[in-house]
């Protein structure tokens, strides 16, 4: 099955057909009277956890990212993009650049790719520790393709994820070298947003309390599925307002009063309300009738 879907994922890339998770086959939101907020337009990049990946395990079908972004985002705007996939991993050369390709046609205001250079680190590489740093420059290459604000994170150290092996985490010294070069690119550039995704899953892993938006927790046990990599609706919905918080206290032009970080709140509205036009799609992103 994996070799099944890398082939369609590869041959799609090349030929600019849409892949599931990669083209949203979705309308965007009446814009006559959307504002001019960083928020209006906004576009998610990324892998797996972004997608959504497992959620339709608790939920009626699979929510993403994007869908937790929508609710949040209270300033009037059209409907959050989705570029992402839970395929990234198969080959994050030609996805990424795939997504920064389709993400660049829609104009984004704001781009989210807070999962996006997750890949490019983790996983099996050929020529180790010295190609995931190649790597982080391929995907920091990719995002400098934009004229817009970008939110990215710091590499959270997950070698404790069930399914990655040794031979698929960076070493810690290379985590750190990544990092630091996350950090450094992100500051030369005024308009990228860091979310230092590593310091909140070390703090919850350590029983330390992280404040969400209008919730506190101090445990992964809500916000992670049994892989210990992926996130449940909980943590989906956390993930976004760590991410929103972020934007709201490193951009003087987004304003807390435009958004509702209430993940609880949001959680449970999500759970069991399907998202058919992102999710509804078959192999190449057609949607099914």
């Amino acid at each position: 099955m994996a070799g099944f879907l890398y082939r369609f994922s590869i041959v799609g890339i090349l030929l600019g057909v849409p892949i599931a998770g990669v083209v949203p086959a979705q309308e965007a939101r009446p814009s006559e009277e959307v504002s001019t907020s960083p928020c209006r337009r906004v576009v998610v990049l990324g892998a797996s956890v972004s997608a959504g990946f497992g959620t339709s395990l608790e939920a009626d079908g699979t929510l993403r990212l994007a869908d937790v972004l929508d609710r949040m985002i209270a300033v009037r705007h059209e409907r959050v993009r989705d570029e992402s996939t839970s395929l990234f991993s198969v080959s994050p050369r030609f996805i990424g650049a795939a997504q920064v390709r389709h993400a660049r046609r829609h104009r984004p205001s704001m781009v989210i790719a807070v999962d996006y250079l997750f890949w490019y680190a983790y996983g099996r590489k050929c020529g180790g520790e010295q190609a995931r740093l190649r790597g982080i420059e391929r995907g920091l290459r990719n995002l400098d393709r934009f004229r817009c604000p970008v939110v990215v994170s710091r590499l959270p150290d997950m070698s404790d994820a069930v399914d990655l092996g040794p031979r698929s985490v960076p070493r810690s010294g290379t985590l750190e070298r990544i990092n630091d070069r996350i950090q450094e690119w992100s500051e030369a550039r005024p308009d990228v947003v860091l979310v230092p995704l590593d310091s909140y899953v070390a703090d919850l892993r350590a029983g330390r309390a992280v404040t969400a938006g209008a919730s506190t927790w101090s445990s992964t046990a809500e916000l992670l599925q049994r892989d210990r990599l992926h996130v449940t609706v909980q943590g989906l919905a956390v993930l976004g307002a760590i991410v929103l918080d972020n934007i709201a206290e490193q951009r003087p032009d987004v304003v807390y009063e435009d958004l509702r970080l209430e993940p609880r709140e949001i959680a449970v509205e999500i759970r069991g309300r399907s998202q058919p036009s992102r999710q509804r799609r078959g192999l190449f992103g057609r949607r099914r009738h």
